[in-house]
């Protein structure tokens, strides 16, 4: 039986709804809310894949920084080694998007296949994406 690391866990969880609101996402939403309102186009295919990417190369990040505090260097360099903090989204088709009760965000539906190192997720989720000045950001999953 294979060794499944936090990170794995962590991106797991997501991906089948255990977890509604990642520590990424709270960042997100802090950032969002501290920026100007920006009137944008619901995002294109592209930027949701971008930013659903960011969300969880931000998700892969603070697992990494728990596993250091929890268990220090020695832990995270054996996730590392492991390969357990990698992923690579394969697959990604975008949904229907609809605008959300806050004015520059949309409500967007989305298939998801992420390959993490003992196989892939396939997943199919609707979650909010933020407009920001950079673009859009993965804010939660609805």
């Amino acid at each position: 039986m294979r060794r499944i690391s936090l990170v794995i866990l962590g991106i797991s969880a997501l991906l089948i709804g255990l977890t509604q609101h990642g520590s990424t996402g709270a960042v997100a939403a802090k950032a969002h809310a501290s920026t100007p309102r920006l009137v944008q186009a619901e995002p294109t295919e592209q930027q949701m894949r971008q930013a659903f990417e960011d969300y969880l190369t931000g998700l892969v990040s603070h697992t990494l920084a728990f596993i250091a505090e929890s268990g220090g260097s020695e832990a995270v360099r054996k996730v590392r080694q492991s390969g357990n903090d990698r992923f690579e989204v394969g697959f990604f088709r975008k949904f229907e998007c609809s605008r959300s009760p806050r004015a520059t965000d949309y409500v967007c539906g989305f298939a998801v296949d992420v390959k993490v190192t003992n196989g892939a997720i396939e997943r199919t989720l609707s979650g909010r994406f933020a407009a920001s000045p950079n673009g859009f950001v993965f804010a939660d999953l609805k």
